[in-house]
């Protein structure tokens, strides 16, 4: 269990200004508890997305999620954008070779 530090403090300020997931658990005056423990729930969120993702895209760098999601600390939303697009594209480039060897394939007939 790690203590907060003032950065920690610092991003619970700019975490807020995203849309709201839906929780409604803070009514009228939000505590700084429970920016907390939303922040800590958004970045267990983004941790289980990039997870996801880099299983998908990169297998060999699974090991190396908790540093790419402390080297976007604050802009996890762009980590996973940048991982969904790696994903489209090797999406993409499966299909044109599966394409491909269709293609050069003989023609039965």
């Amino acid at each position: 269990n790690k203590s907060m530090t003032d950065s920690d403090v610092e991003d619970d300020e700019d975490s807020f200004s995203g849309s709201e997931s839906g929780s409604g658990s803070a009514s009228g005056s939000a505590t700084t508890a429970t920016t907390m423990t939303e922040d800590r729930e958004k970045r267990a969120e983004y941790h289980a997305q990039v997870d996801a993702l880099v299983r998908l895209v990169l297998p060999d760098e699974v090991e190396k999620v908790d540093a790419m999601m402390e080297q976007f600390k604050g802009r996890e939303a762009e980590l996973v954008s940048t991982l969904q697009t790696m994903q489209e594209r090797s999406a993409t480039q499966r299909a044109r070779a599966a394409v491909h060897k269709s293609k050069n394939r003989p023609q039965r007939g």
